[in-house]
């Protein structure tokens, strides 16, 4: 709704799988390669970042 990107590349952009499998799937769905590695690679950093915060709160 703020952003002029169909749901459909969003939700490929950000889906778990490799980035390789991602970015074709972006390529047949007619979307932005780039767009979607971008937010891959992103998605991957964040949650590089969370895990060990979150298993810190678990763990205690």
């Amino acid at each position: 709704m703020f952003i002029d990107v169909p749901s459909a590349h969003l939700l490929i952009a950000f889906a778990p799988g490799g980035l390789e499998t991602m970015a074709a799937m972006g390529i047949m769905m007619d979307a932005n390669p780039a767009f979607i590695a971008a937010h891959h690679v992103l998605r991957i950093m964040f949650l590089t970042a969370l895990i060990p915060v979150a298993l810190r709160f678990i763990k205690d």
